[in-house]
């Protein structure tokens, strides 16, 4: 076909090994009441994945493209937190405990996405709309029943939204970009929490999965004199698997002005970069989880169990600095 179309097939076995070893506190109990003991835990998740996709030229400047792949990932180290089962102290020590199985299974996911792309000199643009199906989604939250924390696989959830993105150059000087997204998230399955009680997840969004993601920038550079105005908006996103709690939607505007000086000696390319963080000082919260996977089940107490009130780091105030960096 003339070259203008290409395809690409992929096919890659991923594989993680877990080997976890649990030792006890000495002379401490746990949350629980019971001595903890050792024990250890060696595991391995795999899985054969594949890919393909194909682009399909229009002319020289734009094309349009669709990607399938399917992706893995294994229970994380937490999971293998807290699995003693029984047991009764006598002298200090536990005895007569059994070691139960980490309970999440691998999460695994097959990602669509169909888009076009559009690329001259001075405008670049790129749009795409996207559908990712999730088994076994994994997620770590409170559990009311066992009083710990832990990993939950949450069971299906499909996600599904699009992404615009576009740069502009105004002139030599200045450069404008701007993107936008759109996720909708659901939870396909009622999270069982006992024997024969499950939480109300079924239709609920995903939590730490804002709907909207937005930014915009305009950066200029004239000789040795750059900078740059950044504005990003991140929509409110729920903070409990029932979604009985939220954080609200927040835009922070970050802000630099630099000089580039010339190389001199044992300097290449010295510059000097005043920056503003949060120019605005917007007061925000974000949910506790370096991971993005660290929720409770529920904020608000139920006739299924107790509530547990979610974790959020404070967002930071207006900050400024001075940055001076060098190649060597």
């Amino acid at each position: 076909m003339q070259d203008k179309v290409n395809l690409q097939l992929g096919l890659r076995n991923s594989e993680v090994r877990r080997e976890f070893t649990n030792f006890a506190n000495e002379n401490s109990t746990s949350a629980t009441g019971r001595t903890d003991a050792d024990y250890k835990v060696d595991k391995t998740y795999s899985k054969l994945l594949g890919s393909v996709g194909v682009r399909y030229n229009l002319n020289s400047q734009s094309h349009v493209f669709t990607n399938i792949a399917q992706n893995f990932k294994a229970p994380g180290n937490f999971s293998y937190n807290n699995l003693l089962v029984g047991g009764t102290v006598a002298g200090g020590v536990l005895t007569g405990f059994t070691v139960r199985d980490p309970a999440p299974q691998p999460e695994t996911s097959t990602n669509i996405d169909i888009g076009y792309r559009y690329a001259k000199d001075y405008w670049t643009f790129s749009g795409a709309i996207f559908y990712n199906d999730f088994k076994n989604r994994i997620a770590r939250a409170y559990d009311p029943v066992s009083n710990l924390t832990t990993d939950f696989n949450v069971g299906s959830v499909t996600m599904k939204g699009f992404e615009l993105e576009t740069g502009y150059s105004l002139n030599a000087n200045w450069v404008l970009y701007g993107s936008l997204s759109f996720t909708a998230s659901k939870m396909l399955e009622d999270l069982r929490t006992g024997v024969a009680t499950f939480e109300p997840t079924a239709g609920k969004a995903m939590p730490d999965t804002p709907r909207w993601l937005g930014g915009v920038s305009a950066n200029y550079s004239n000789g040795p004199w750059f900078g740059s105005v950044q504005a990003k908006h991140t929509g409110r996103s729920y903070s409990t698997l029932v979604n009985d709690e939220q954080v609200d939607g927040v835009t922070i505007v970050n802000a630099t002005l630099g000089y580039k000086f010339g190389s001199s000696g044992f300097f290449k390319n010295p510059q000097l970069q005043f920056n503003v963080s949060n120019l605005t000082n917007e007061q925000y919260l974000r949910i506790n989880s370096g991971s993005g996977s660290q929720f409770t089940t529920r904020a608000q107490a139920s006739v299924i169990g107790a509530g547990s009130l979610p974790a959020y780091y404070i967002g930071s105030p207006r900050f400024s600095s001075v940055t001076l960096r060098s190649d060597f």
